[in-house]
């Protein structure tokens, strides 16, 4: 996938120091988007494991555990480890790393104009035009 944060080749005079200045800028913006998006997609990949664990762990806590036996409390036990584990295995095959570019085209849309669009953009026609 292309990275449209950066010029392609044949650069204006200019505009590559233009589009390295507002890359700076927005470094740390950058960087938080890309953290937000990293947050919904371990939340959306990993909510089935947040479930069960909760599940469990409200069951531990409010089921007289006095009354049930041993052997049906470790039965319990690995039957929620063993539905925990498939449910982390299940959320690591669903959950991708967000990229810059990702997270440059999230912090564009969220702007009026779309102001990284706009400084990274070519010239379709006319480029060789000193006009």
């Amino acid at each position: 996938m292309a990275d449209r944060t950066r010029p392609r080749d044949g650069a204006q005079d200019g505009s590559e120091a233009l589009v390295d200045a507002a890359l700076a800028r927005l470094a740390r913006p950058l960087w938080l988007t890309r953290l937000g998006l990293l947050a919904e997609r371990a939340a959306r990949a990993f909510w089935p494991a947040w479930v069960i664990l909760s599940f469990a762990l409200a069951a531990l806590a409010f089921l007289p555990q006095a009354a049930l036996t041993a052997d049906l409390l470790r039965g319990i036990g690995t039957v929620a480890l063993l539905a925990l584990g498939l449910a982390l295995g299940l959320g690591l095959r669903r959950f991708r790393w967000p990229s810059r570019a990702e997270a440059a085209a999230r912090l564009d849309a969220s702007l009026a104009g779309r102001p990284l669009a706009a400084v990274t953009d070519r010239q379709a026609t006319g480029a060789g035009d000193g006009a």
